[in-house]
């Protein structure tokens, strides 16, 4: 299994506490828009990656989207996403006992459409720190940055920090 695992998932992901339905007894339900919107998320995660049942991968988030979307709450967004996560069985569940592994929430950048990507590191250790990584900058090629700290510097981090406890 390789240590990385990529997912795009390119759907209007609504969140959860903004778009729910009541009924008159005070009942939450999901209205057929948010439905049909899990449904397509689903279908854009890989097949091999169903019931993978992973704990405490580390997670990355690269998020898309037109500047008219930035209402949105980014942390809603992340949430409805790491729910499809949890209901395609990729991860356990999405409580600290199971996902506590490092988390980095990437600025949003803007774009056409909506599209989040989103890279799980399998070979996180449990009971791993959380971090929640903020940048203020914006870089000409977004992609370009997230492929380096993907692939050097989380890596090269993740060996500093196994050479520290040695």
């Amino acid at each position: 299994m390789s240590e990385y695992l990529e997912i795009v998932i390119q759907a209007d992901v609504q969140t959860k506490k903004n778009n729910y339905g009541q009924t008159k007894s005070g009942k939450r339900y999901k209205p057929t828009h948010i439905v049909e919107t899990e449904k397509l998320a689903l279908q854009q995660i890989p097949a091999e990656y169903f019931g993978m049942d992973l704990k405490h991968p580390g997670v990355e988030v690269f998020m898309e989207m037109p500047k008219k979307s930035w209402a949105m709450d980014q942390d809603g967004a992340w949430t409805t996403v790491l729910d499809y996560l949890v209901k395609a069985g990729v991860v356990h569940d999405d409580n600290i006992r199971s996902f506590n592994g490092p988390k980095y929430l990437h600025p949003v950048v803007e774009a056409e459409r909506k599209k989040i990507t989103i890279t799980l590191m399998v070979a996180t250790m449990p009971n791993s720190f959380i971090t929640w990584l903020f940048t203020s900058r914006n870089v000409a090629k977004p992609t370009a940055v997230f492929a380096l700290v993907r692939k050097v510097a989380l890596p090269t981090f993740e060996m500093v920090r196994i050479n520290a406890r040695a």
